[in-house]
C-alpha cells in the first residue's frame, strides 16, 4: 500500500519530492513575505476589478479567464498558510498531509490554467492594433500572476 501511495508523490524519476523544501523554503521570513506579496496582488486586482465591474458580476465566470484567476485566489493564501502554519514539516518516508496534497493540488490546477489562459489571450485574443497597449488587469490576469505563481 505505500508503495503506491510513494508513487503518487513522485516525479518521473521515481524520487519523491522533498516537501518541506517545496511548501516552506527557508528562510520563512522571505518565503512568507513573499506568498503574502503573491495573495494581497491577486486579492488587489480581484477588488479593483469588482469596483469596475459596479456590481454586475452575473457573468463573470463565463471566461476561463476568471476560473484561472479564481484558482489563484484560493492557492495563494492557501499556500502561505501552509507556510506560515509549518504544515510542510514532515518526517521524511510519511505520506503528505492533507493540507500538503490539497495545496499541491491546487498549485497543479493554477499553474495549468495560468498557462493555459495566457497563451490563449495573447495568442487568439488580444490584438495590439485594436487594443493598443494592455492595462494593469489584463497584464495581471493573463500572465503577471502565472509567472508570480510560477516563482512561488
Amino acid at each position: 500500500a505505500d508503495s503506491w501511495r510513494a508513487y503518487l508523490c513522485s516525479i518521473s524519476s521515481g524520487t519523491t519530492i522533498d516537501i518541506t523544501r517545496s511548501f516552506a523554503p527557508k528562510p520563512l521570513w522571505l518565503v512568507a513575505s513573499f506568498k503574502l506579496l503573491l495573495t494581497l496582488m491577486a486579492y488587489d486586482v480581484f477588488i479593483r476589478e469588482a469596483i469596475s465591474l459596479k456590481g454586475d458580476m452575473l457573468y463573470y465566470f463565463i471566461y476561463l479567464t476568471h476560473w484561472a484567476f479564481l484558482a489563484v485566489l484560493i492557492y495563494a493564501p492557501t499556500s502561505l498558510a501552509i507556510s506560515l502554519l509549518g504544515l510542510a514539516e514532515q518526517p521524511i518516508g510519511t505520506m503528505p498531509s492533507f493540507p500538503i496534497r490539497f495545496t499541491w493540488v491546487l498549485f497543479s490546477i493554477t499553474m495549468t490554467l495560468q498557462i493555459i489562459v495566457t497563451v490563449l489571450f495573447w495568442v487568439l485574443e488580444y490584438d495590439f492594433e485594436i487594443y493598443g497597449i494592455p492595462d494593469y488587469f489584463n497584464l495581471m490576469k493573463h500572465g503577471g500572476l502565472m509567472i508570480v505563481v510560477l516563482i512561488e
